[in-house]
């Protein structure tokens, strides 16, 4: 497997001829790209040695993501310059993913592109010189052709100067390294073929725009194979997204799903945040259609089985720019030829030799199995049928173990060889500790998509260990973990999903975990809970008013988890004598303080988020919380203080949204030692920010989004590690103090709709971090996305340090 596809040893490979450029243009070019954090590579005078580029060179080459190639007069008089050329273009032709700039430093592009003026005289010479071998020359030309036809710069005395010039590259190479490359598959065996066969699908030279349709069973590594073309091609568009898990994230086919789909496809592709601003899925369709049709995009949508999907996210192809390419993975081929899908492709089993080869990797870490493995091995492989996910997951179990379990394993393999998928990945569970098994099932019921500091949290609280269970689990290929989120492919959590069913397929009431909605309200509803439950998750296919009954939870006494969605409207006949004394995480978002008893004493809950709770003074009227790690009052009209937050000794995250009665925050509340994360959203009534009396480097996340602040005060600087300030929507902030450049750790801001702000402060002369904010003149250069939507803006501010 040719890693380079998934990762580069250097960012930008820079060729040039030295005499030429080194000491001027080169070199002041090779500076920039290296202080903003690029990692450039140059080939040096120590480097040339012989009449042939070294073999370090050519390594450099093919390890090397983008070429910057400056043609500057002598260039091709250099025969170790030419040889570079041949060596970049053939890399960049072998479908890896790598991209060239031309620089006409000072040249003509046509002379370059023709071999003319200096040019043709140096191939003139060079004929002569290798009159023995003009097929070397004949590759130079093909190779200088093909580099001078690309998109580049062109610096001569009438453009534009040096420095121009380099403001110019640096940002462009930045914005394209920084793409955010997926999480591929930890040992890609196969991919390559894959790559090649969709090479002349993709057709990427041509401006058409198609739609690309990747099919195969489940578990067959369909959305690994789309990671990896993503990976390869994403810096080849004008901007792309990657939309994993469409199935899971649709699963009831909602209109607030699928409008929830299009917001994250808009963010992605316009760099804006437009939470909540689709009203209805049409709706966003026709914005999709609108804002796109002028872009070159890269879409990928992953794991769609529904065809309503396909036409609310990628209704047809003149929603989308010239060159574009969308890109659909699913197990259904007639949902691909009903939305008329021409391009599609289908992935087989792996044969016999790549399925050893993935197997070994996950069994010994070896492309091949150790000697008095490898009969054993095959007979794996040959059980595991070639289906990527159970030779990872099979080998992976394995790991580690004795010829003695090898063989116990394989015997019970044998007896489901037959069987469908789910019994040959549940060997994987069997071999797991009871804890282990008890993290897996909470993750495969309710926390597939969730955020890993919040089920750490949980778990935590719940004595599991999970920071080794968790390890164990992600060893053993049952889960893994992207963008800081626990996931875990669809049919390993079905498989956790029927190992609960069957704990009691006859009386739901008495299985441990609950997440289907029509098992959950008949138990709720009927008063079938029993002491067996210990998680419960309600979410309906539409937005509907829920009945349930009081005595259902009083029964519950093992009650670790009761999360409530926001499309259920709670009203309970009768209020609980008690709630679990076990409870953890307790989470209902509307109408909900009825399901809350007045004996509620929560010793051991670290996650609770609730609304319409009457509440006045928080953290008085929250004493009995003192295990609480993350908080979060939404709607709560009562609500007008917030006071000594530090006697909550656990809390991490604090968010307080829709309170709009909320009038002071006590600056006694900004003495926490482990507050991380400090949401104030949509409370305008919140004039005033608190004075922060001491230094406080652990709030990391600050948003006072749709506050009513009018500045900051100037002790802001003693947030000394906060990473993100968020103030978008503040429309009366009118001004920010000079102490901001003070936040040395600070690398987002949000800026949007604060139409007071007329500008940034003057920095005085004894603050030295100033050169950290040089973004923020980026700002008047965007484009808004219409007359009623204004640009929230992240940008990385340690990029612009210099």
């Amino acid at each position: 497997m040719d890693s380079s596809i998934f990762s580069w040893s250097y960012d930008v490979f820079l060729s040039f001829r030295g005499e030429d450029t080194r000491r001027s243009f080169t070199g002041h070019l090779y500076e920039a790209l290296v202080q903003v954090g690029i990692n450039t590579f140059r080939d040096t005078e120590e480097l040339k040695r012989g009449t042939e580029i070294s073999q370090e060179l050519c390594e450099a080459i093919k390890e090397s993501r983008f070429f910057l190639v400056i043609f500057s007069e002598n260039y091709a008089s250099s025969s170790w310059c030419l040889d570079e050329i041949v060596e970049i273009m053939n890399c960049v032709e072998s479908g890896k993913g790598q991209m060239v700039w031309p620089v006409f430093y000072h040249v003509d592009p046509s002379q370059v592109r023709k071999q003319k003026g200096v040019f043709g005289e140096a191939f003139i010479l060079h004929k002569q010189r290798f009159k023995e071998d003009l097929k070397k020359v004949e590759r130079w030309r093909e190779a200088l052709t093909k580099a001078a036809n690309l998109s580049g710069w062109h610096l001569d005395n009438r453009s534009c100067d040096e420095p121009t010039l380099i403001k110019e590259i640096v940002p462009e190479i930045w914005t394209k390294l920084n793409k955010i490359l997926l999480t591929v598959a930890k040992n890609p065996v196969g991919i390559d073929s894959h790559i090649e066969n969709l090479k002349s699908t993709l057709a990427l030279e041509s401006n058409d725009v198609r739609m690309i349709g990747i099919y195969g069973l489940g578990g067959i590594g369909k959305s690994t194979i789309a990671k990896a073309i993503y990976n390869c091609i994403a810096h080849r568009f004008e901007a792309c997204t990657f939309l994993p898990n469409i199935k899971e994230k649709c699963k009831f086919s909602r209109d607030d799903e699928l409008t929830q789909l299009q917001e994250s496809l808009l963010e992605d592709i316009l760099l804006i945040k437009i939470h909540r601003l689709v009203k209805f899925s049409d709706e966003g369709s026709n914005m999709l259609r609108d804002r796109l049709r002028n872009k070159k995009v890269l879409v990928v949508l992953d794991d769609v089985d529904h065809s309503n999907q396909l036409e609310k996210l990628a209704g047809h192809l003149s929603w989308f720019g010239s060159g574009s390419r969308i890109i659909i993975t699913t197990r259904d081929l007639h949902l691909l030829n009903k939305h008329n899908i021409k391009w599609t492709y289908k992935v087989d089993k792996l044969n016999h030799r790549e399925a050893l080869e993935l197997f070994c990797w996950n069994a010994f870490n070896n492309p091949v199995p150790d000697v008095s493995f490898e009969e054993l091995s095959n007979v794996a492989v040959e059980y595991a049928n070639g289906l990527p996910l159970a030779l990872v997951v099979v080998g992976a179990s394995l790991c580690n173990c004795s010829k003695i379990e090898w063989e116990s394993q394989l015997k019970k393999l044998k007896k489901i060889q037959n069987q469908d998928v789910h019994n040959r990945l549940k060997l994987s569970f069997d071999g797991l500790g009871e804890l282990e098994k008890a993290i897996f099932l909470d993750i495969a019921c309710f926390f597939r998509g969730y955020e890993t500091e919040d089920v750490y949290s949980f778990l935590d609280a719940c004595d599991f260990y999970p920071q080794y269970g968790i390890g164990v689990l992600i060893k053993k290929c049952l889960i893994y973990i992207e963008y800081n989120r626990f996931q875990m492919h669809d049919l390993i959590q079905l498989m956790g999903r029927e190992i609960v069913r069957q704990e009691s397929p006859s009386n739901i009431g008495r299985r441990s975990r609950l997440w289907y909605h029509q098992d959950v309200l008949q138990v709720l509803q009927e008063n079938e809970g029993t002491k067996k439950v210990e998680g419960i998750i309600l979410e309906t296919p539409k937005a509907e008013v829920v009945w349930l009954n009081a005595k259902a939870f009083s029964r519950m006494k093992k009650l670790r988890l009761l999360i409530i969605r926001n499309n259920v409207n709670v009203i309970v006949i009768g209020t609980p004598r008690c709630l679990s004394k076990e409870l953890r995480w307790f989470e209902c978002r509307r109408s909900s303080s009825s399901l809350v008893p007045s004996t509620f004493h929560p010793q051991k809950l670290v996650v609770f988020g609730i609304s319409h709770y009457p509440i006045k003074q928080l953290v008085a009227n929250l004493k009995n919380f003192e295990s609480i790690r993350q908080l979060s009052l939404e709607n709560c009209e009562t609500l007008t203080e917030v006071g000594d937050i530090s006697l909550m000794p656990n809390l991490i995250r604090l968010e307080i949204i829709n309170c709009f009665n909320l009038e002071c925050f006590s600056n006694v509340g900004l003495k926490s030692k482990t507050l991380q994360r400090l949401h104030l959203k949509s409370c305008y009534k919140l004039k005033k920010f608190p004075d922060i009396v001491e230094e406080m480097e652990c709030i990391e996340i600050l948003s006072l989004e749709g506050t009513g602040v009018t500045e900051l005060p100037t002790s802001i600087e003693k947030l000394s590690g906060l990473r993100h300030l968020e103030l978008g929507l503040c429309e009366d902030l009118v001004h920010l103090p000079s102490t901001i450049y003070e936040l040395k750790m600070l690398n987002a801001l949000k800026l949007s709709k604060c139409h007071k702000l007329q500008e940034f402060p003057q920095p005085s002369n004894s603050i030295t971090n100033v050169k950290k904010f040089l973004p923020l003149r980026l700002l008047n250069q965007l484009n808004p996305l219409s007359t009623s939507v204004t640009y929230t803006v992240y940008f990385n501010l340690n990029y612009f340090c210099k």
